[in-house]
């Protein structure tokens, strides 16, 4: 009679360990896919986000590079006339000055000249500020912005200048992308630029509608763990009872 007793707690001790490790193998499994997947997607977001930024930086870049281009082109024009004598120079200047200045792009978008010696031509028609020098001009860094726009936009194909100015009509200046390029014959950098924060808005909306699909996933996943998790338990405990 206790041979059968010990042979029965036995069994059932047996029973008891194949059950609990059969739970914790399923949860260990569980735990395991679901961290992966949750780490994946972590990554995906990130390097989703990443390109986003690249992606946006690269078709502002590519905006208001065209657009620049296009005004020069429209200045050629200007220039071209005065060549064939229907023009004098400084008719064809001032013309030339009032295209630029009238000139807008999206919602913001406008253009500047300067000459090569850093006098301002055109600035949205602001008369404290076009027919005097900005050479010396710094942002709130200390960079010497408008030296750096004169330089980038004399080199072959124009260039990019990162610098801090106000947005029209506000006197806080905020973080800004630039591109200028010369039109040699007048010896004008006419430039454009876009502000990092219009971009940074684009990517922060973006981020947020990550991470909500973010969370609604790790959500799912979690629910599926605990739904094997449940379903081991159940299983253990079927098992459990048949070898009673």
């Amino acid at each position: 009679m206790g041979e059968i007793m010990a042979t029965s707690g036995s069994k059932i001790t047996f029973s008891v360990r194949i059950a609990l490790t059969t739970i914790m193998s399923c949860l260990m499994v569980a735990i395991l896919l679901s961290a992966i997947s949750i780490y994946q997607s972590v990554q995906d977001a990130d390097e989703s986000i990443d390109q986003l930024r690249k992606n946006l930086l690269a078709d502002y870049d590519n905006l208001i590079k065209s657009e620049v281009e296009t005004v020069v082109s429209a200045v050629r024009a200007i220039y071209e006339r005065e060549q064939k004598g229907e023009l004098k120079t400084d008719q064809a200047k001032e013309l030339a000055a009032h295209l630029i200045r009238s000139m807008k792009y999206g919602k913001e978008g406008y253009f500047w000249a300067d000459t090569v010696e850093g006098v301002n031509v055109v600035l949205l028609g602001k008369k404290d500020v076009e027919g005097k020098s900005r050479i010396n001009l710094i942002d709130k860094k200390g960079t010497p912005f408008i030296k750096l726009i004169i330089e980038n936009g004399r080199k072959e194909g124009g260039g990019f200048t990162d610098y801090w100015f106000p947005k029209a009509g506000k006197d806080v200046a905020e973080l800004k992308r630039g591109y200028s390029l010369e039109f040699k014959p007048w010896g004008w950098v006419i430039g454009t630029g876009n502000y990092v924060d219009d971009i940074e808005a684009i990517i922060k909306k973006e981020e947020d509608k990550k991470r909500t699909s973010l969370k609604q996933e790790i959500a799912i996943l979690v629910g599926a763990a605990l739904l094997v998790t449940i379903l081991a338990v159940i299983i253990a405990m079927m098992v459990f009872k048949k070898t009673l």
